[in-house]
């Protein structure tokens, strides 16, 4: 299951694990950021997870089950990878990323739901699900996110992992 990890105690720590299936994937590391990108046929490589030297952090698991109302409409609707990327690579800060979640449409790609949990140097989380919503948390204790939506709870079952998996993390963290 990917896991994305925030933990504001004495100081904000971040963390991740991949379970990378099937996909090509590179560990980038350059003088202002260090990321994971996966390799995608059509967009090449694609870092999604990640931290740069401003502070930020992306982490984006993907959402299980996939939800249609990821999809995009009109293609022109702020797409989730651009955003993270943009944060990833100090095109844009966590607040500006708030703001555009905020006042629109956020979409994935067409089939999956990207879900996406970014953090800055002070903390702050913002969780976003395309479709879904978003949560904005400023500086919580802790936060995590992984392949379930934040949104749904344990509604829906995934074949092969469990909200077991999110409480064996949280105690961890805990």
């Amino acid at each position: 299951m990917c896991t994305s990890i925030v933990s504001n105690r004495n100081k904000t720590i971040i963390g991740w694990n991949l379970d990378i299936l099937n996909m090509e994937y590179q560990v980038v590391a350059e003088d202002d950021k260090v990321y994971i990108a996966i390799k995608d046929e059509k967009e090449g490589w694609l870092p999604l997870f990640g931290a740069n030297h401003r502070g930020d952090f992306v982490a984006m698991p993907t959402c299980w089950p996939h939800d249609a109302r990821s999809n995009p409409v009109s293609g022109t609707e702020p797409n989730i990878i651009n955003l993270d990327i943009d944060l990833l690579l100090e095109k844009k800060n966590l607040q500006e990323i708030k703001q555009i979640t905020e006042t629109s449409k956020i979409a994935s790609v067409p089939g999956v739901t990207f879900q996406s949990q970014l953090s800055d140097r002070e903390g702050n989380v913002l969780q976003i699900v395309p479709g879904q919503g978003y949560h904005y948390i400023e500086k919580p204790e802790y936060s995590i996110m992984t392949n379930f939506s934040p949104f749904k709870g344990n509604s829906e079952q995934h074949p092969w992992m469990g909200w077991d998996g999110i409480d064996m993390r949280r105690q961890f963290i805990c």
